[in-house]
Order: structure tokens, then C-alpha cells, then sequence
């Protein structure tokens, strides 16, 4: 479902493979989605939220939209506009990502008793389902609780989660990247070294593998119930049906 981090093309060429796939099917809103977050991650938030309102006027109520506006409001400290917006999202959807972003949110906009609501609402969901310790080390890191943080991303990396290849990248991350116990885990993970290949961080991007997103928004299905057994299919259908899910 997903290219790896280490075979992420610059973001040029990222941008013109969306395009050409745009060009191939206009009213595609997974992919006019997906172009706004090829900008999230390459830090380009102004265009990032252009391009997301295009998606808004052909579906105000698409569930990746509303995470990907959260995100973005997020790294422009626009914190009560991204709080609304993963609120909204949560009307839609519980599943962990989305939770985790909202208490992300809470907790850098330092509504911090709110964000730790949300870290009890995820334990409790852990008993019912699988939740990536990825989403827990988000809440910890908006939290401040650097400890914490790295902690869970020790047991997200353990897990194998699937979030794990965003690390290099995710921008909610960037408090870590000093500690020398969040750069052995992108030596563990074999992060290409962006010195060598002479790219800045903001010219890499992890690239999603278009089968996602050539689904259409016709055939949607309704969330399935996960379990602890099912951890890995779990985590790929929850991020399948946040980006192809209204």
C-alpha cells in the first residue's frame, strides 16, 4: 500500500506523478486531497491550504480533508482553527488517528487536561482494538514529555507500525530531532542521510501508492471492526478509509 521513506522521489517529481493522476481523472477528490498533502509535507502550507479548499468545494465533509486542514493549521499555529476542524473530523470518524490528532492539538494549544482525556479515551480503545503507539507519542510530544514521547515511538518502531515511515518527515516530530535518542531510531530505521544525497528535508517526501486513492469515492464501505490480531490490517484499513472516506 505504501512506498517506503527510502525510495521517496523529490518533491518535483512527486508533484508531477500527482498531477499526471489528475490529469486522468478531474474529479477525483481522494487525489485533489492527496496533492494538498504532498504540500503538508513539503512545508508548503500556504499551498497546502489552497489546494485543500479546492477539495473542500467538491466535498466539504471528506474525512482526509479535515485531518490534512488540521495539520496544516497546526504548523501555522492557527491552533482554535485546528482544533474545530479535528473536532469536526471526530464527528465522522473515532478511529485512533483521528483522536490522536485532536489531542495532539489540545495539547499544543495548551489545553493539556483535554489532550489527556483523549491519551485515557485511547487506552480505553486499546482494549477493544488495535491503537499504534504512534498515535500516543503524537499526544506526548504536543504534550512536551519528550521521555514519554520517544518512548512510544521505541514501542511504535517495536510494533512495526505503519506511521513509523512518516518519521523523518512528520512535522509534529520536529521537537525530537536533536535527541540523540530520536536520531539512533532514523539510524535503526535506515533513514537515507539527507546530507549525502544533498536534499533538504523539506525536498523528501513519503509518496502513498495510488490504489488508495483510484477507488473513487463511489465505493465506500463502512469501517470495520479491529482487533489485537489483526494489528498490521488494522492500521492499513484505518488509513485507507481516512483518505477514501468522506
Amino acid at each position: 500500500m505504501f512506498n517506503t521513506v527510502n525510495a521517496s522521489p523529490p518533491v518535483s517529481e512527486a508533484f508531477d506523478e500527482s498531477q499526471k493522476y489528475l490529469q486522468l481523472d478531474t474529479l477525483n477528490v481522494p487525489a485533489y486531497n492527496h496533492l494538498g498533502w504532498h504540500y503538508l509535507y513539503a512545508r508548503q502550507y500556504d499551498q497546502a491550504l489552497s489546494q485543500l479548499r479546492k477539495t473542500a468545494e467538491m466535498d466539504p465533509n471528506f474525512l482526509g480533508m479535515l485531518l490534512y486542514f488540521g495539520w496544516v493549521y497546526e504548523q501555522k499555529r492557527m491552533y482554535p482553527e485546528a482544533i474545530a476542524t479535528f473536532q469536526q473530523a471526530v464527528s465522522h470518524s473515532t478511529t485512533p488517528l483521528v483522536l490522536a490528532s485532536l489531542g495532539h492539538a489540545y495539547a499544543i494549544a495548551d489545553r493539556r487536561d483535554e489532550a489527556k482525556k483523549i491519551l485515557l479515551q485511547l487506552d480505553d480503545l486499546s482494549r477493544q482494538r488495535y491503537v499504534s503507539a504512534y498515535d500516543k507519542a503524537i499526544i506526548y510530544v504536543g504534550l512536551g514529555e519528550i521521555d514519554q514521547s520517544l518512548e512510544w515511538l521505541q514501542r511504535a518502531y517495536q510494533e512495526r507500525s505503519q506511521f513509523m515511515i512518516y518519521l523523518d518527515t512528520d512535522p509534529r516530530l520536529d521537537s525530537l530531532r536533536t535527541d540523540g535518542r530520536f536520531q539512533n531510531l532514523l539510524r535503526r530505521m535506515n533513514f537515507p542521510q539527507l546530507a549525502a544525497s544533498e536534499l533538504s528535508k523539506s525536498d523528501r517526501i513519503a509518496v502513498f501508492n495510488w490504489t488508495v486513492f483510484a477507488k473513487g469515492s463511489s465505493n465506500r464501505t463502512p469501517p470495520r471492526p479491529c482487533d489485537h490480531r489483526r494489528r498490521l490490517d488494522c492500521e492499513l484499513e484505518e488509513i485507507a478509509q481516512t483518505v477514501s472516506l468522506s
